[in-house]
């Protein structure tokens, strides 16, 4: 079974794609726990962090590793975005 954890930035006026979450590579970490223990139960897990990919792309990532199941974390402020991919994901 294929697992999809998505960590959403927030859309904050003044600030750039990116600033909030990390382009270095790391991952969230609640993200990566959740991750951590379902591939310990035997899941297929990916973990897009959008840092500074649009929407569209976030979309796209997760449309091409087919997933059985998606999580997303967002903040409230960033919610219409994250709900924009999820209808999106299910047309």
């Amino acid at each position: 079974m294929k697992v999809v954890l998505v960590q959403m930035e927030p859309a904050i006026t003044g600030f750039n794609r990116g600033d909030f979450t990390c382009l270095n590579g790391l991952k969230s970490p609640a993200l990566a726990s959740i991750g951590a223990l379902l591939r310990h139960e035997g899941f297929e897990v990916k973990i897009i962090q959008q840092g500074s990919l649009t929407e569209a792309e976030v979309l796209h990532t997760i449309i091409k590793f087919r997933p059985d199941w998606a999580g997303f974390s967002s903040m409230s402020y960033d919610y219409p975005s994250t709900l924009r991919i999820i209808e999106k994901a299910l047309d």
